[in-house]
């Protein structure tokens, strides 16, 4: 099996002498499926189809494929040419961008970018909360279900069979979030059940919900004339609900296979807080809070920076306050030691270089390491926890930090609406954080309620948490960032007090640590080595 390159086509196989049976990946690995051997990096004798020129062949339509009309054919794109089947495959914009075919042997090849192809008819949908969507193994069974349901509802199938139902899904989970729900129809065999099993554990409690079929698949189902038990199956399709309820030596047994939480220290100029917190920890909602120009911000895009350089996370930025470019701008200042939109004289190549090793970095997948999401402003909270589980499950993000808390609710008109509102979204990332097995840093603001402002050093208690008592009840720990912005001198003013107000994880909480935060690197350093240097602007 390939873990991670696109399936590119079938050739024969030199250990077991099949003709057709030995698949071909982007990554140079090949897995037959006649002997079971798998080989990793080889190096390609063969052109890939994927590889030459793409021109669409066209697509004829002729008798029925299987008792799938021409009427059907014709929505999917599936027919014949040259003796064998013929599909298009389409990209997220909708244009054609891979072909692929089936032999009579059920051999299969892809000509085009298979990469940039979606799922089999996802091309034919839109995303429609009030409606589900069913997800087959093969393209065949999805025209058949859309053909018994009149093609009014969303049926769709993985490219590339049940091996890679999960990688393919994956790709496309965002979209599939859209829906109501998901129904999967897969192959009534081990290797389409446990494909649905592990698709299935991509999307959110109760979404979804696994049909079984009497016979091995819809296709089958249609062309032996039981379309009727075949929409009973989609109609009583159970809930997926993997197992969760232990009694007894089970218990035991997973206390004697639990591993200690690890936890990613934070970076060295704040040693106390790495003490009392440790560092963060997959699984944690971590809140931060600041007054107004407290620095709550800036520590956070310079943990960003910190967890890049020192973690192998990929991290997911939702900074609701500012423009994406201004987030990318900051962190490109921090790896620089230069505020950028400050300096007259920044080297643009080097700075187009510096942005370069932050945002085209990947992980051993592929996958970028840093996830920024594109929006200013507002957004709908629901559309947010569906953003998180895709950045989670789908771009393998493990870190995700949300700034902030405040402009989730922002068009919510009346306080008791607010309120709840947060206890609700609090609920929500908690349970995401549990659930998904990542880490969320929250910014969380202030009320109003001190007879000293925070902004001129007012003292932060965890009732000062602007909102609801859900955001002290719910979080793991709450970091408070609090500087006096009027002070006289220029030391005072860019000195930053770190308070732990809530600890779950040592129970320690009080001033942890003195910072300084220097004007010309835009970056917080220990205080007795601010104290030792000239620094400011």
């Amino acid at each position: 099996m390939n873990d991670s390159g696109t399936y590119l086509f079938k050739g024969g196989c030199d250990e077991c002498g099949s003709s057709d049976a030995n698949a071909h990946y982007s990554d140079g690995n090949t897995h037959c499926f006649s002997c079971g051997i798998t080989k990793r990096d080889q190096p390609r004798t063969e052109v890939s189809p994927m590889e030459k020129e793409f021109n669409p062949c066209p697509i004829e339509y002729g008798k029925p494929i299987r008792g799938i009309t021409r009427t059907t054919l014709e929505k999917f794109s599936y027919g014949y040419n040259s003796n064998t089947h013929l599909t298009y495959y389409f990209d997220k914009s909708g244009s054609i961008v891979a072909e692929k075919r089936r032999t009579k042997d059920k051999g299969f090849s892809w000509t085009g970018h298979a990469k940039k192809a979606t799922l089999f008819g996802q091309n034919l949908w839109k995303p429609n909360k009030k409606i589900s969507i069913t997800i087959t193994e093969g393209e065949l069974d999805a025209m058949s279900i859309s053909q018994l349901q009149a093609n009014k509802y969303p049926v769709v199938s993985v490219p590339n069979g049940a091996n890679a139902a999960k990688k393919d899904v994956k790709r496309q989970l965002e979209w599939l979030l859209g829906f109501k729900e998901v129904v999967l129809c897969f192959d009534n065999d081990k290797v389409g059940r446990e494909a649905a099993e592990a698709v299935a554990g991509l999307f959110p409690p109760k979404f979804v919900r696994i049909a079984k079929l009497p016979l091995k698949d819809a296709c089958d189902m249609v062309k032996n004339n039981r379309g009727f038990e075949l929409s009973n199956a989609l109609r009583d399709a159970q809930h997926f609900t993997p197992d969760g309820i232990l009694t007894g030596s089970d218990i035991i047994n997973r206390l004697e296979k639990e591993e200690d939480a690890i936890s990613h220290p934070f970076p060295d100029f704040m040693p106390k807080t790495n003490k009392m917190l440790g560092g963060i920890r997959l699984g944690d909602l971590l809140v931060f809070t600041a007054g107004t120009g407290s620095g709550k911000t800036t520590l956070l895009k310079q943990l960003q920076y910190h967890y890049f350089k020192n973690s192998e996370f990929n991290q997911a930025l939702i900074h609701l306050e500012e423009p994406l470019k201004t987030t990318a701008r900051d962190l490109v200042g921090i790896s620089m030691n230069v505020r950028v939109h400050l300096t007259d004289n920044v080297d643009k190549e080097c700075y187009i270089e510096t942005a370069k090793e932050l945002f085209e970095a990947t992980d051993e997948e592929g996958q970028s390491r840093f996830c920024l999401y594109d929006s200013f402003g507002s957004m709908d909270s629901a559309d947010l926890y569906n953003k998180i589980r895709f950045m989670v499950k789908g771009l393998d993000c493990k870190v995700i930090w949300l700034d902030h808390l405040s402009i989730l609710v922002s068009s919510l008109g009346q306080e008791g609406d607010e309120r709840r509102a947060i206890d609700c979204i609090m609920h929500e990332l908690k349970s995401l954080a549990v659930e998904l097995d990542c880490f969320i840093g929250l910014v969380v603001h202030l009320n109003n309620n001190t007879q000293t402002p925070f902004e001129e050093g007012g003292t932060i208690t965890i009732n000062n948490l602007r909102g609801s008592g859900g955001i002290k009840q719910l979080s793991d720990a709450i970091v408070a960032v609090s500087r006096n912005q009027q002070a006289e001198t220029e030391e005072e003013r860019n000195t930053v007090k770190l308070s732990i107000l809530k600890n779950r994880w040592s129970g320690i909480t009080g001033v942890s640590d003195y910072v300084f935060y220097d004007g010309f690197t835009g970056k917080f350093k220990e205080l007795e080595e601010a104290m030792n240097e000239t620094s400011g602007f």
